[in-house]
């Protein structure tokens, strides 16, 4: 006897889910952050990922996939129903609702999250007291290249704390009196919005 279960594509589509290629939600994530990713899907991996994510049976299945094809569900509305069970099964009732509400504070109202962690930045990286925000965002881990920081600012994904109108300008470099703050839906649908002070001296702690 052999069992076999199919393979879940990863969040972008076309290849097959896989922590390597970076292109999963892991059961052991923040709800705030599955709920994020599954936000991010194409609308075309509606009806897989609510068959084999959610731990319905058949029936609720394919009443759901049957309202999505009929245009009665939305695609945007389905995956925050998709959202809200995922972490409801990893994390318990009330999670979804709580992910779901932390995921429209930061990308419907902008207004940062309850819980922004805090990158410290070693002073030799700022020898004048200022930083290039493309460099700020490779160090916080934001983006894997200065290279990509650049194009994330100039696609207007960051703002200052000192002005709410996004930095376009790659070049841009912020005082370390100030916190840089990005948030932007990637391919992997993260919430990315971090707290990037310049440390004034000492060992900060690593990043």
């Amino acid at each position: 006897m052999v069992l076999t279960t199919p393979l879940l594509e990863g969040l972008s589509g076309g290849e097959k889910m896989s922590k390597s290629l970076d292109n999963y939600v892991g059961i052991s994530e923040p709800a705030a952050d599955q709920f994020g990713k599954l936000m991010s899907i194409p609308d075309d991996l509606l009806p897989a990922y609510l068959r084999h994510t959610t731990g319905w049976g058949p029936e609720r299945v394919d009443a759901t996939i049957a309202d999505l094809d009929s245009g009665g569900l939305h695609p945007a509305a389905a995956k925050r129903l998709l959202g809200r069970t995922v972490a409801d099964l990893y994390h318990g009732p009330g999670a979804g609702e709580a992910a779901e509400a932390e995921f429209d504070r930061v990308f419907r109202e902008h207004r940062p999250p309850d819980e922004v962690p805090e990158i410290r930045i070693e002073a030799g990286e700022a020898p004048d007291g200022r930083i290039r925000l493309s460099r700020a965002l490779a160090l916080a881990g934001l983006v894997a290249s200065n290279r990509e920081g650049r194009r994330k600012i100039a696609e207007g994904a960051c703002a200052s704390t000192a002005r709410s109108s996004p930095i376009r300008r790659p070049s841009s470099r912020s005082p370390s009196s100030r916190v840089a703050s990005c948030r932007w839906a990637g391919e992997r649908g993260r919430k990315s919005l971090r707290e990037a002070p310049v440390a004034s001296g000492g060992d900060p702690p690593p990043i």
